[in-house]
């Protein structure tokens, strides 16, 4: 623990505040025991038309959907004939992957993750985060839960109950089946609402920073607000490569950090003839400042639409999923409100790209007359 002494020898709050970490690392490890919420999303009795009825428990589903090609034709026509329709078929498929893999999947019962920590650091953190974390996940699954159930009160989902049963058959097993369909894609989706929730907290802090800096130091305020974004970037990247094991995401996370520390401290680096190699701090100017924030977002922008284009009801984009989140429709691919997204995020684009242009030319004037004053005192004796 040698860089424990060099660190804290002379700072005694640095020093009270790892032996307040580690102490409370220690107590929630020894009284607490961390474990997945448990939250029933949608129920078998939310799917039947009438819970009070019964309905056959087993005719054959699993055998039906596992030797099954395609769907029966639904012949009542309605507005939401053919979106149900590709609903159907992705659910089918979904089924179909799953009774090949394990034939009872329907009943039987997940078993909570058995995680091994093999590290005094991973173990250190389990015990930090693990319980707030799940705090939150069952605070997300609550919210996804409330969100379906009132979109099953809805005239769309009352259509698609009744061309499904009609599809699988009126029974408890498919209505099971399609309980378990949603559940699944809403358990998916409460890891992207979490982190949507976190990086829309830390915009707003971000932007906060920046509004609020004086205009003689706005620049650098927003140098610092987008070296520390790409830093977070790079945490929350090698975050998920942890918890997810891929190389890809670690990768990013090394890109990130790189980014966020130039972008910091900006560096030059000079080859001279007698004084060999060295290096020369730079300060950007507002140009640069915008030109990077243009680079940014363009990067984001990249993201958002190679998810509305490669998403799909089988598999579902991120995006997908929070817009699902929100409306509780599991069942159909949000396209309207991805389209919507995706003209946003376009014209945002065009205007972000048009505000640079303003500061590039704006600011060029400027730094050419700085450079000829330089020069000047240069040729002064």
């Amino acid at each position: 623990m040698l860089w424990v002494f060099i660190l804290t020898k002379n700072n005694k709050l640095l020093a009270g505040g790892l032996v307040m970490l580690i102490s409370v690392a220690f107590l929630m490890s020894y009284f607490g025991r961390p474990h997945e919420p448990s939250v029933e999303i949608v129920s078998t009795l939310q799917e039947l038309p009438d819970p009070r009825k019964t309905y056959p428990l087993d005719t054959g589903l699993a055998e039906r959907i596992s030797r099954s090609y395609g769907l029966a034709l639904v012949l009542v026509i309605s507005e939401y004939t053919q979106r149900n329709a590709f609903a159907l078929d992705s659910l089918r498929a979904w089924a179909r992957q799953q009774f090949q893999k394990d034939g009872g999947f329907l009943h039987n019962q997940q078993p909570e993750p058995v995680t091994r920590h093999v590290s005094i650091i991973e173990s250190l953190c389990y015990s930090l985060f693990a319980s707030p974390s799940y705090v939150l996940r069952e605070a997300a699954l609550n919210f996804v839960r409330d969100q379906i159930a009132d979109f099953h009160t809805t005239q769309a989902y009352m259509r698609f109950r009744s061309d499904y049963f009609d599809s699988f058959g009126l029974e408890r097993e498919s209505a099971l089946l399609l309980a378990r369909y949603q559940s699944d894609k809403a358990r998916v989706a409460v890891d992207v609402l979490l982190t949507a929730a976190f990086w829309l907290i830390a915009f707003i802090v971000g932007a906060v920073l920046a509004l609020r800096a004086k205009p003689g130091v706005r620049s650098s305020r927003l140098q610092r607000v987008l070296a520390y974004f790409w830093v977070l970037m790079a945490v929350y990247y090698l975050c998920s490569a942890w918890s997810q094991n891929q190389v890809v995401l670690l990768i990013s996370a090394w890109v990130c950090g790189w980014i966020g520390i130039y972008i910091r401290r900006p560096v030059a680096i000079d080859l001279g003839e007698d004084k060999g190699l060295s290096f020369r701090v730079l300060t950007p100017s507002r140009s640069m400042i915008a030109l990077a924030y243009w680079a940014t977002f363009s990067l984001i922008a990249i993201q958002v639409m190679t998810w509305i284009k490669t998403g799909t009801l089988l598999s579902p984009d991120p995006l997908s999923l929070l817009i699902s989140s929100f409306t509780g429709n599991f069942l159909y691919d949000p396209t309207s409100a991805k389209r919507t997204i995706s003209h946003a995020t376009g014209i945002a684009w065009i205007l972000i790209s048009l505000w640079v242009f303003r500061e590039i030319t704006v600011d060029a004037p400027a730094a050419e007359v700085e450079l000829e004053l330089a020069s000047f005192k240069e040729v002064a004796p």
